[in-house]
């Protein structure tokens, strides 16, 4: 593993705990799935959303995290026997074996990464892998709306509040529509 991916490890971690806190759940609680539901996991990165979530559903839940690369991925004999973690680009076509085959898709922090603005070409790959009736579960963060907010008065923010400022005048240079 190279010195530059073993630095994201930690802080893809550390936002999907973030994340958690922040909603209040992993799958939101108004998505319904019985005991033998299948859930996948697109953009999974070190695969530890569908790891949590493992931990609080039941062992007949399979759970399938995908990614572009396997090389965040903890070694197999560490997974639960209910988890898979696998390569799959969600920006090419989807490969047949898993059309309409999961009750819930998750997707995190993924609209940057979409190349020319295809929103609409991702949006239908991720419902072709979802059963009729099936859910979609894809969290954004409003880069537009959010704000950087110390903890105290005497914390400074500046290099937080330099980034997010410099992340908000960088997305017409990626493509990205806002308001």
């Amino acid at each position: 593993m190279t010195h530059i991916l073993r630095l994201f490890l930690p802080r893809l971690n550390l936002q999907h705990f973030w994340n958690q806190l922040s909603l209040g759940y992993q799958i939101h609680p108004d998505i319904l799935f019985d005991a033998h539901a299948r859930i996948a996991d697109i953009a999974t990165g070190t695969g530890i959303w569908p790891l949590a979530l493992s931990r609080s559903l039941a062992s007949t839940v399979q759970i399938d995290g995908f990614d572009i690369s396997d090389a965040q991925f903890p070694p197999k004999k560490w997974l639960p026997a209910n988890v898979t973690l696998d390569t799959l680009d969600i920006l090419e076509p989807i490969p047949d074996q898993f059309l309409g085959k999961y009750d819930v898709v998750n997707i995190r922090y993924f609209a940057l990464s979409i190349k020319n603005s295809d929103h609409l070409g991702v949006l239908k790959s991720l419902i072709s892998l979802l059963k009729p009736g099936g859910y979609l579960q894809w969290v954004e963060v409003n880069i537009q709306k959010q704000s950087v907010v110390s903890v105290t008065l005497d914390t400074p923010s500046i290099a937080t509040s330099d980034f997010n400022d410099t992340g908000k005048a960088a997305l017409p240079t990626l493509g990205v529509a806002h308001e």
